[in-house]
């Protein structure tokens, strides 16, 4: 009887794993394979744009920035953390942020780094395609700007932020996109 037993526990125990268990295992790996600081590399526009008020136009927003409080831009960050007890991926990063002292010509705006938190972000791990589900800070996505999703590949976040910044043509909400690599030692 005891026999019938042990055997029968043994084959519980080798068979009764779910494969759906292997496959959460896995997405657990490659979130924390996400985990980690990365600094910024790139800043971009899609459309081109005047940001110093050079009449010179633009999509690397590096070269717009004449004015930056917080220099070299190289020195913003990013950092992922995956909390595994309750499979949640949180997302903090810095963008610049323009900070405009006269909307009358001449203009002057510096830019300073600003950080945007996201308590929660789903990340495919199929496609890396980044999806963001909570919000920590609807009051300075306001004002700093919004997430609105992006992409992790090869140790990097390409991540879209709609933000409002002061061009040659005024107040415009602007789609960026800002690459971070990452970099822990």
């Amino acid at each position: 009887m005891n026999k019938l037993l042990y055997i029968s526990i043994i084959l519980v125990l080798l068979f009764g794993c779910d494969k759906s268990d292997d496959e959460s295992h896995s997405g657990n790996e490659f979130l924390l394979h996400m985990e980690g600081r990365y600094i910024l590399k790139e800043m971009y526009s899609e459309e081109p744009l005047d940001l110093n008020f050079d009449d010179i136009y633009n999509i690397d927003l590096f070269e717009e920035m004449d004015c930056q409080v917080v220099y070299p831009l190289q020195l913003y960050d990013a950092s992922v953390e995956y909390h595994e007890s309750s499979d949640r991926l949180e997302i903090m990063f810095e963008v610049s942020n323009s900070q405009v002292y006269s909307e009358s010509e001449p203009f002057q705006q510096c830019f300073f780094n600003q950080s945007l938190y996201y308590s929660k972000i789903m990340v495919d791990e199929r496609t890396g395609d980044i999806s963001v589900i909570t919000s920590g800070t609807p009051e300075r996505e306001e004002e700093f700007g919004y997430l609105t999703g992006g992409q992790y590949n090869e140790r990097k976040l390409h991540l879209n932020v709609d933000k409002i910044l002061f061009s040659s043509e005024g107040w415009q909400t602007i789609p960026i996109h800002v690459i971070y690599e990452w970099n822990n030692p």
